[in-house]
């Protein structure tokens, strides 16, 4: 279990890296902005309710996509260092 401790550490300070190196890229920043131009477009066209159980629900599965991630990052790094391990055996 230790051993999934220290990949998902390392899962985490890749994710920080590539995130802070992906937002300075221009074509996030373009898709940044289109993406802020669509909720404006969507907060003025529905109620406060109705845009807040949007909002809700993205984020929901925002979150289920980046655990998602992260297990799958986890699992794939586990599993190639068993391969690893059992090839130098």
């Amino acid at each position: 279990m230790k051993d999934k401790k220290t990949i998902r550490k390392l899962f985490l300070a890749v994710e920080e890296e590539f995130y802070n190196s992906l937002t300075k890229h221009p074509q996030y920043k373009e898709i940044f902005k289109r993406r802020e131009i669509a909720e404006e477009v969507l907060i003025n066209s529905i109620s406060y309710d109705a845009f807040h159980l949007f909002d809700d629900a993205t984020s929901l599965q925002n979150e289920m996509t980046a655990f998602y991630v992260e297990e799958s990052y986890v699992k794939g790094f586990s599993d190639a260092n068993k391969l690893r391990e059992e090839a130098i055996r």
